[in-house]
């Protein structure tokens, strides 16, 4: 699951050598990859960022490093009034890429990273490739402009990566018969001799019928 591949790479940047931003994390993101990292990595946790933290307090653990994740709102302001060490941030992360079609400030965030530092990273991660390709393909280019990244991979189902991991943990499928009442087989019989009773009367007063 992409789950899996975001935590794999944030665990990477769980250093407090580096700086790594994480934008567009809902709660339910939030728990599931904080409690895996502190786990995986108790020496260097990450970090979560909200309105409760003050000013002084997010500059101070801006410099601490590691994995932090951030609400958009705080970072754009944190990013306009040069609250932020951006010498510093290694890179961004983006999850629920396919989210920023429809918003501005994620866009706007990164665009602010790119002037500031045009050497850094810009990772975005998506399961949804409906919500990118429902209107054509020239929404995926639309979506590299916003997210000013020049690369992108694509891992289908039938990718040999991909596949390799299916088959490695097959699904477990497990098979439930339940015997059906004599009277819900009664029911069951004649529901279907009236439904072929149904499709031939329309097969022979209706020319052409395919069923």
């Amino acid at each position: 699951a992409i789950e899996r591949l975001c935590l794999h790479h944030l665990h990477m940047y769980s250093d407090p050598k580096v700086l790594v931003l994480v934008i567009n994390a809902n709660p339910r993101d939030e728990h599931f990859f904080l409690t895996k990292l502190r786990l995986m990595n108790p020496q260097c946790p990450p970090k979560v960022l909200t309105s409760d933290v003050s000013i002084k307090q997010r500059e101070a653990i801006y410099l601490e490093g590691g994995v932090q994740f951030i609400t958009s709102r705080l970072l754009m302001v944190d990013l306009l009034t040069d609250k932020v060490p951006v010498k510093n941030v290694s890179g961004i992360v983006v999850l629920r890429a396919h989210e920023l079609l429809r918003s501005y400030q994620e866009s706007f965030i990164l665009r602010l990273y790119r002037e500031k530092k045009s050497d850094g990273f810009v990772k975005a991660f998506t399961d949804n490739p409906t919500a990118i390709t429902n209107a054509g393909i020239g929404q995926l280019q639309r979506l590299f402009d916003k997210m000013y990244v020049k690369n992108v991979r694509l891992l289908p189902r039938f990718d040999t990566s991909v596949k390799e991991s299916f088959d490695k943990n097959p699904p477990n499928v497990v098979f439930l018969e339940v015997d059906l009442p004599s009277n819900v087989r009664r029911i069951r019989m004649a529901l279907m001799e009236i439904i072929r009773t149904c499709v031939r009367e329309l097969k022979s007063s209706v020319q052409n019928l395919e069923i």
